[in-house]
């Protein structure tokens, strides 16, 4: 039976749960959102560490896979990956690998347990550098995966912390921001959102986690 470590996937060991119908409204969200407009590739980033962006990109993909969409689900926080530990797979060949040409995408993507989700992790960065890694390559790894999957869906680190968040925002097809009660203020969400206009990405909108019921 598949028993992610670090935390539960509520989405998926509770399908029936209050979380996993919050999930299934920020899917169909998303849905209602998009109107005509294509949102095949989606970036989910939060102002700084510990705004639970990576659990959430986790049961979104796992919501979106109830619903019979084919998920790509990628690792972009190569300096902090949790992913992998998400769904207990390696992370010893990833996205960053792929970027830099060692390895194809589609031998470096992992199948989950879950029917309908594959995984790319981070990888592994040589030298803790990955400034070779954008935009270039980012932008032909994802026309190539955005043609296979209904959605691939992309775990970036919090913007404020990281430029590479502003670089995958702008070419993704949009963005969704997340903020966590008692741990962003309203000067870093703020800050977050000045970062993606800047990057001229299509803010879906906001997770507003841990919110009292």
């Amino acid at each position: 039976m598949f028993k992610p470590k670090r935390a539960k996937l509520e989405a998926w060991i509770r399908p029936h749960s209050v979380i996993a119908e919050q999930f299934r409204a920020i899917r169909e969200n998303i849905g209602f959102t998009a109107h005509n407009q294509s949102l095949n590739s989606i970036a989910i980033t939060s102002p700084q560490s510990g705004e639970g962006k990576s659990l959430i990109a986790a049961n979104l993909a796992v919501s979106m896979s109830r619903q019979g969409q084919r998920v790509l689900l990628v690792d972009a926080h190569f300096k902090s990956p949790m992913i992998h530990t998400l769904f207990s797979l390696s992370n010893a060949v990833g996205l960053a690998d792929v970027l830099r040409g060692a390895i194809g995408w589609e031998e470096a993507t992992q199948q989950s347990e879950l029917a309908g989700i594959d995984i790319l992790t981070a990888g592994s960065l040589i030298g803790g550098s990955n400034e070779w890694l954008y935009p270039q390559a980012f932008r032909g790894w994802l026309s190539m995966t955005t043609d296979l999957y209904d959605v691939v869906l992309v775990d970036c680190p919090p913007i404020i912390d990281c430029a590479d968040t502003q670089i995958i925002a702008y070419q993704v097809d949009g963005v969704i921001l997340t903020l966590r009660r008692g741990v962003s203020d309203l000067a870093r969400a703020e800050e977050a959102k000045n970062r993606l206009t800047l990057s001229k990405a299509n803010i879906l909108g906001v997770i507003f986690n841990d919110k009292d019921n």
